[in-house]
């Protein structure tokens, strides 16, 4: 798996989520004692809350959760779909025609910008979780009052990266 993984992308990238995630796992059961009886969990679009729940394992850890089967889930998604294929020219969705007119160099090429894709987005995603796990935390300590703009950076990267790579990828369908 490493290796064939490893064709496309340097391994360590999979590193940052899973260090990020096990950051923000251990700092949130280390701040969890020290939560309040109440804590934010939803934000109006200037990053106020505007809604907060009783503090429980599932509204506190809730980000993390979802985090962490996003990361693993587009890992394995990316992996099974995109890059274990032997074959690159079942992986796109193009009439029958197109796809036979493209040489495999290119229909390599769309594969590998597809890959980069999943990481890249992966990867955002998991910072954005992070972030947002750890601004609920600091909001409910009473150390900040809103998001701060690390959540809407990461926020607005998540957003891009699509279309960044989709630009990308029509471009070598049809270069």
């Amino acid at each position: 798996m490493g290796e064939r993984i490893s064709k496309y992308y340097p391994l360590w990238l999979e590193l940052i989520p899973i260090l990020l995630l096990s950051l923000a796992w251990f700092y949130t059961i280390d701040k969890y004692p020290l939560l309040p009886d109440i804590i934010p969990t939803h934000f109006d679009f200037f990053g106020l809350p505007d809604a907060w729940h009783d503090k429980s394992m599932l509204n506190v850890y809730a980000m993390l959760i979802i985090a962490t089967v996003c990361w693993f889930s587009i890992f394995v998604l990316n992996y099974y779909l995109l890059i274990k294929p032997d074959d690159p020219q079942r992986l796109i969705n193009v009439s029958a025609k197109r796809r036979a007119a493209m040489s495999k160099d290119q229909l390599e090429a769309i594969r590998e910008q597809g890959i980069f894709l999943m990481v890249a987005t992966n990867i955002c995603l998991v910072f954005l979780f992070v972030e947002l796990n750890f601004e609920i935390i600091r909001i409910s300590l009473g150390l900040q009052s809103s998001l701060s703009i690390f959540f809407y950076l990461f926020l607005g990267t998540v957003l891009l990266i699509p279309g960044y790579f989709a630009v990308r990828i029509m471009r070598l369908s049809y270069g």
